[in-house]
């Protein structure tokens, strides 16, 4: 069952910190800083299937909502310059109606899956991945973007 979190991982509507606009937890301990953490609550497992393909149970996913909002076409183009930096490897290999990005942060060594959905970009834990990487993303995707970003938690356990 899916559950909503905030960006540090606690269940929204528990009593537990809430997210700014921003992202930003409403108890962090320096107001000056105003990025998420990228605290991973937790993580999904991989399990090979007899026929050698890769599932994985329960799922992480960080929902990067811009405010305005944005056009999918301006999200993904967005998404693009920043995923051509230098520091990343991607690849898109599905045939979906969206890019479903597949994604190394080479510096900090760890990998992660990007979509564009419904006007905001979800950037998918893997059992792997690194905050450092995510939150990477998220301060190059803000910069890219000039516009504010809420950002939260989803997690199912399953």
């Amino acid at each position: 069952m899916a559950e909503d979190q905030t960006e540090d991982g606690q269940s929204a509507g528990d009593g537990g910190a809430t997210s700014t606009r921003d992202g930003r937890s409403t108890e962090d301990d320096d107001p000056d800083d105003d990025s998420p953490t990228f605290e991973i609550p937790a993580r999904p497992e991989r399990n090979y299937t007899p026929t050698g393909g890769v599932e994985y149970v329960g799922e992480t996913a960080f929902h990067l909502k811009p405010d305005p909002e944005l056009a999918v076409d301006e999200l993904e183009a967005a998404l693009a310059d920043v995923l051509d930096a230098d520091r990343y490897v991607r690849g898109d290999w599905f045939d979906l109606p969206r890019p479903v990005f597949l994604v190394h942060d080479e510096p900090v060594s760890t990998s992660f899956r990007v979509v564009v959905r419904s006007g905001r970009v979800e950037l998918h834990v893997l059992p792997s991945t690194e905050a450092a990487g995510l939150r990477e993303l998220f301060d190059r995707l803000r910069a890219e973007t000039d516009v504010d970003w809420t950002v939260d938690c989803r997690v199912d356990q399953a």
